[in-house]
């Protein structure tokens, strides 16, 4: 798998590069914004490495404009800064994880393998109910798949039984439901 990471310091940069390759990873290193983002977007990257602190535009900067161009690659910021502020500011951001420095080289490749296991699992692209029968609740019942059922003034139209049908994507056609993952719920 191909690492991307960002870091302007070279002593810090060969570390990352050394640390990834021992542990068989493929990796690119890049030290400015505009570099990562052109790599993150032109490349196939099973994560990306990023540091807050490099050249404009910011690792905040870069996972934003990422995550506005639809680069969903996950990205683990690597920052001096620690603080709660600024952990929140990262994942909010669009930062999948946040690893404060100095860090371990075992806790950084444990966070890698947490965010690029979640690539290998054939995730739904969409959950969709299929229901059968409507009924009337009235507006002080409450759903746990319909929490505002329990706000809204008049009676909803709403079903007693329900497939919940989970579809997944292929990488050779298109999103079809899967009996495997077809789950049965019923509201009394």
């Amino acid at each position: 798998m191909r690492i991307l990471v960002v870091e302007d310091d070279p002593w810090v940069a060969n570390l990352l590069r050394k640390a990834l390759e021992g542990e068989g990873y493929a990796v690119d290193v890049v030290d400015s914004g505009d570099d990562a983002i052109w790599m993150a977007q032109a490349g196939v990257f099973g994560a990306v490495v990023l540091d807050v602190g490099i050249p404009a535009p910011d690792g905040l900067e870069v996972t934003r404009q990422l995550r506005a161009n639809k680069c969903w690659t996950p990205i683990l910021l690597l920052t001096g800064r620690g603080q709660i502020e600024d952990r929140v500011a990262g994942l909010d951001a669009g930062a999948d994880d946040y690893l404060a420095k100095p860090f371990a080289v075992e806790e950084l490749h444990a966070r890698l393998r947490a965010l690029t296991r979640r690539l290998l699992v054939d995730r739904p692209a969409v959950h969709r109910l299929v229901c059968r029968t409507p009924v009337r609740l009235k507006s002080n019942m409450c759903s746990p798949l319909f929490p505002h059922l329990a706000t809204t003034p008049r009676p909803v139209t709403a079903m007693p039984s329900c497939t919940a049908i989970r579809t997944s994507r292929s990488s050779t056609g298109p999103a079809t439901p899967s009996s495997s993952s077809t789950r049965r719920c019923a509201w009394a």
